[in-house]
């Protein structure tokens, strides 16, 4: 059998499930006309871009002074560009926000228009829980907008209850359920047996 070396091209925009065909190149058998050969483009996982059509989609985290104050970024391209793309000061992000970055996506091959989009999702990253010193939190209720008021009933017609993490219980009631579930202690008034 006679070896042949194909070689493959393929084409900007490209998506995964792609075929490319050889038409004519497959095995030759005598009396038999040569099948085709075909190859399926298989994408590579990337760690920063996922690929949606012809738009690549990335997350960034930020902080919360990038959040309100405006941030710069650069972005290591596919193609090894290196991209500086920025908001400018007051443009507030809030967690989840999207900003996009016209051609700066894949190519896309059905379209007469060049290439997707660069879609970027924003993580605010918050200060840890304790960080901030008063003198900090004293700066920021200056300059933030103010708090909502509370709504006009007595103060002691309020019942005053302590906000929790999620997922957490405070310690002592974790103690108590523990009891519970393993103890079985009977609890308040039980009927006789007759």
């Amino acid at each position: 059998t006679e070896k042949k070396v194909l070689e493959v091209n393929v084409d900007p925009g490209m998506k995964h499930g792609d075929a490319i065909t050889f038409r004519g190149e497959g095995d030759q058998l005598p009396d038999t006309v040569p099948g085709d050969i075909i190859i399926i483009v298989e994408q590579k996982e990337h760690p920063v871009f996922k690929r949606r059509g012809a738009d690549l989609f990335m997350e960034h985290k930020l902080n919360i002074t990038e959040a309100l104050c405006g941030h710069l970024m650069t972005i290591t391209h596919l193609d090894g560009r290196v991209l500086l793309a920025s908001t400018p000061p007051g443009h507030v992000i809030k967690p989840g926000d999207m900003k996009v970055i016209d051609g700066e996506g894949m190519p896309d091959r059905h379209a007469a228009v060049g290439k997707g989009r660069l879609i970027i999702q924003y993580d605010v990253v918050f200060p840890e829980d304790g960080s901030l010193s008063p003198v900090a939190i004293q700066v920021l209720l200056k300059h933030l907008p103010p708090r909502e008021p509370l709504p006009n009933i007595p103060r002691e017609e309020l019942d005053e209850v302590l906000l929790v993490a999620a997922g957490t219980v405070p310690s002592g009631e974790a103690q108590d359920e523990d009891d519970e579930e393993h103890h079985h202690h009977p609890r308040g008034v039980q009927c006789a047996q007759q």
